[in-house]
Order: structure tokens, then C-alpha cells, then sequence
């Protein structure tokens, strides 16, 4: 069975009303935006504020953690196939086995933002 993790705060599917982090609950509203980081303070900070803004929503965050199992690759790759995902966002230092996808998302790598 693949997993994520460890050393994450989990995951979670806003539609679905699932949510398997360990962090307090917040308010989340569903939309197409999905996210991977390997920091889940980060990933908790970016769902935090998408709620400042009305009409944007969630549809995954994931907490990557150290990619012992499943790799940022296999998430995009995942995410890119997902109909509900309309933009991905990556809040990442290093990657490896990228996936070659033409969903739009945005890559955030310590200073620099990165845009395809």
C-alpha cells in the first residue's frame, strides 16, 4: 500500500470532507486549487489564505514529508489527471523524476516563483 510520508502532516481532500493532517481544523472552502509541499506549515499557511479570498477554493493539499514511499513527481502526475485539480501549486526545494504535464501550476522555491 503506498502512503504518504513520512515525516508530513498528511493529507487532505476538501470535497470529500477528509481530512487526514495532523494539524487544528480551519475552515475550507472546495475549489480546483491542489497543493504539494514538503513543509506542511507552509501547505497549511497557503490553505489559510485562499480562504481570504471568496470564490477560491481547495480541492487537495498534500503534505509531502520526506518522499520515503511516494515522490512530488507521483503527486503532480496525479494531480494533473485529476478533473477537479484546475491549478496546481508546488512549495518545494529540490525535485526529482519531474513529469512532463501542461496543467498550469505554479512552483514556489525558497525566494522564486516560478510560473508554466
Amino acid at each position: 500500500m503506498t502512503v504518504v510520508g513520512p515525516n508530513g502532516l498528511g493529507y487532505v481532500n476538501v470535497p470529500r470532507s477528509l481530512s487526514l493532517m495532523m494539524s487544528s481544523g480551519y475552515d475550507r472552502r472546495a475549489g480546483g486549487i491542489s497543493a504539494v509541499s514538503y513543509s506542511g506549515g507552509m501547505l497549511l499557511g497557503v490553505s489559510r489564505a485562499v480562504w481570504a479570498y471568496d470564490g477560491v477554493g481547495i480541492n487537495l493539499i498534500v503534505s509531502a514529508g520526506n518522499e520515503a514511499v511516494t515522490h512530488l513527481a507521483d503527486y503532480v502526475d496525479f494531480l494533473a489527471g485529476d478533473p477537479a485539480t484546475t491549478s496546481i501549486g508546488l512549495i518545494i526545494d529540490k525535485t526529482r523524476n519531474w513529469p512532463a504535464t501542461n496543467s498550469p501550476f505554479v512552483v514556489s522555491s525558497g525566494m522564486a516563483t516560478h510560473c508554466t
